[in-house]
């Protein structure tokens, strides 16, 4: 992390008063955040740690004052989410051999599991960020190595997009998921504000902004934050961009806000966290059904193809994250294959959903993901998902689940539905829930849905 260091270090000397991180009620200046580093280096030498050390702690401030001690001291931190229940913090810790953790006690040392990460092993790791978890809905999440040259790739094309030379950029997640990571360490490395928070509060994140006069606000959200910020927003001059990643934002959503802010830019972002950023869409400027167009330094190509022309995506970018750990090493000049379907129509990348996620209906390959966006573009749907239950006839049909203020009938999907997809791929069942479930990216929690479905649970 050589290159983000030298840069905290040159905004320390040369703008020690600008604030360096806005979290809940408090302000830390850069020249503050150095001493609060510093101070850090120095319990922490007192202990021989091992090359990898997991933070595991409620408090942002905390975290990523840790985060950079160790960095100074040449350790890899771990990023573990606080919210995880405690059998999965343990099964992880012994799966990876993780001898170091630091929580919100303090340090916790010589925990009894064999060391999985090595020095040895790390070197083939150069410049590494942090190891970090993908938040997938199923299993136990994975760990993965970033390094620095990755993300300063993005935030060299992410700065592209600051449009309104926004000084501030707020992320309110926790900064074990990696955009709200990203977004702070994209706002110290630029001489930014970071704008978090321990608990996403959007009338408190609201005021946050509108504490600092000259606070010209960038937001990394998910859709469903956007969402709730909306409820409250009332015309907040101090902020300048929207950058939504996690899921596709429904289009009523852009229109609410248009309609509250014209002047406000929405970009939405698509890519994962092994991937970093793949596409965007600036302003909804790309076709409806469309997650934008590539950036220019992502390369796509796709395999595998079905009979309709989709495959599975495949990229190559130097924003993508050195791999899993426990396998293989990843280059920049090797292709990474996703688990998401999709193609690719006069530049704009469209997905119809990941490979797991596909439906077997009497033969044919239905992807959820292509009916789900064609739904919610009615003005009667505002969320859905297409899930497969057992039938002994067809193997599989297909069920939607959707929340809304109206109840629908079976009629009214199928006449929405009816010249804009195959027979075969309007749902055979549909059901209203009150609610949807997320990942903690943002992301409707798919298995957990079908499981409350299969239970009569929604």
């Amino acid at each position: 992390m050589n290159v983000i260091l030298e840069q905290l270090k040159t905004h320390t000397q040369n703008k020690p008063n600008d604030i360096a991180l806005h979290i809940d009620d408090e302000t830390i200046t850069y020249s503050q955040l150095n001493a609060r580093i510093t101070s850090a280096v120095e319990s922490l030498q007192k202990y021989s740690l091992n090359p990898v050390v997991a933070i595991n702690m409620k408090s942002p401030v905390q975290s990523i004052i840790c985060y950079l001690a160790l960095h100074r001291l040449h350790k890899v931190p771990m990023m573990m989410e606080g919210k995880w229940q405690s059998t999965i913090h343990r099964q992880l810790i012994e799966k990876y051999g993780i001898k170091d953790v630091i929580g919100d006690t303090g340090l916790m040392q010589s925990i009894d599991s064999p060391m999985f990460i090595d020095s040895t092993q790390l070197q083939h790791y150069p410049n590494l960020l942090h190891i970090g978890f993908t938040s997938g809905t199923t299993g136990l999440p994975k760990a993965y190595y970033r390094d620095e040259d990755s993300w300063l790739a993005s935030f060299e094309v992410n700065e592209m997009l600051m449009l309104k030379n926004e000084n501030a950029i707020a992320a309110p997640g926790p900064l074990s998921h990696s955009l709200t990571l990203y977004a702070l360490l994209f706002a110290l490395s630029s001489g930014r504000t970071f704008i978090g928070q321990t608990t996403f509060h959007p009338e408190k994140l609201l005021n946050q902004c509108r504490k600092i006069s000259s606070y010209k606000v960038a937001m990394f959200l998910v859709p469903t934050m956007i969402k709730s910020l909306l409820l409250v927003y009332n015309n907040e001059h101090t902020i300048q961009s929207f950058f939504s990643s996690g899921d596709k934002l429904h289009s009523s959503i852009f229109k609410k806000i248009k309609n509250q802010a014209n002047d406000i830019n929405l970009i939405e972002f698509f890519g994962t966290s092994e991937t970093s950023f793949i596409s965007y869409n600036l302003n909804q400027q790309a076709p409806v059904e469309s997650v934008g167009v590539l950036f220019p330094n992502v390369e796509l190509k796709t395999t595998d193809h079905d009979h309709n022309g989709i495959g599975t995506i495949c990229i190559k970018s130097n924003m993508m994250f050195s791999g899993y750990v426990s396998e293989q090493c990843i280059n920049n000049d090797e292709w990474f294959v996703t688990n998401d379907n999709g193609y690719v129509k006069e530049q704009y990348l469209y997905l119809t959903g990941r490979q797991q996620d596909m439906l077997i209906i009497g033969g044919q390959n239905i992807y959820p993901a292509h009916v789900e966006r064609l739904l919610t573009q009615s003005s009667s749907i505002d969320e859905a998902i297409i899930i497969g239950i057992p039938n002994e006839r067809f193997g599989q049909i297909g069920v939607l689940l959707y929340s809304s203020d109206v109840t629908l009938t079976h009629k009214n999907v199928k006449q929405f539905l009816k010249k804009k997809v195959k027979r075969y791929e309007i749902p055979s069942m549909i059901h209203h829930v009150e609610k949807m479930y997320y990942t903690a990216s943002g992301k409707i929690a798919r298995e957990k849905m079908i499981s409350m479905y299969l239970r009569g649970e929604l």
